[in-house]
């Protein structure tokens, strides 16, 4: 496990959002995929945990990431209009996918294919943001061209699920399961690219209309 990640050992419904963010960051340091989490509780929502990935794609040590905003790794060429929908995405509790340029600590370019979604407790409250990096500097995925930009949102099958994975990595690893916790995050990883366009909540309200 990365060094400064804590263990879980407490049940999911006994502290929530201590359980919650001790198997989200057990589960992250156990993903190659660059991972982030921010805790939209504190002022200006800064992350509170980073994965070895995210270290690697950034060039940034996690202590000189966490407490601070992803902002970070805005400059220049970032663009002013992706800025503004991610903040208001935050703003308002909700997910996004977006394409946005981003800064290496040596102040190196790249092509960030960024997911964030909310992480929210059994009660529904937001707890978490959740993100999820691909650099797409030397090439974009065949799938690419289908993504949807703006808001999207974790479809509520999925977001059961989210919490079930969660659960199954607290039990891995309690039994010290090294293939089951592994497994879980990929997993995560694969629910975290798998947002649907749209805020889930207009979503509903066209359907009611319907």
């Amino acid at each position: 496990m990365t060094a400064g990640y804590p263990s879980v050992g407490r049940d999911m419904t006994c502290n929530e959002g201590n359980a919650m963010f001790e198997a989200l960051t057990t589960a992250m340091a156990h993903s190659t995929a660059p991972m982030v989490l921010s805790d939209p509780r504190i002022a200006d929502c800064p992350m509170v945990a980073v994965n070895k990935a995210f270290g690697d794609l950034t060039g940034y040590r996690s202590q000189e990431l966490v407490g601070q905003n992803c902002r970070l790794l805005q400059g220049p060429k970032t663009d002013l209009t992706v800025r503004a929908r991610i903040r208001s995405c935050l703003e308002t509790g909700e997910g996004c996918i977006e394409w946005i340029v981003n800064y290496r600590r040596d102040g190196s370019v790249f092509y960030n294919l960024l997911f964030i979604s909310p992480v929210c407790g059994l009660d529904g409250k937001l707890l978490y943001f959740f993100g999820n990096q691909l650099d797409i500097t030397r090439g974009m995925p065949d799938w690419f061209v289908d993504v949807s930009f703006g808001r999207a949102h974790v479809v509520p099958r999925l977001e059961q699920e989210f919490h079930g994975v969660l659960r199954e990595v607290v039990l891995a690893t309690r039994v010290e399961a090294l293939e089951r916790i592994i497994a879980a995050a990929h997993r995560l990883a694969e629910i975290s690219t798998s947002l649907a366009p749209g805020a889930l909540d207009q979503l509903r309200v066209k359907s009611l209309q319907r």
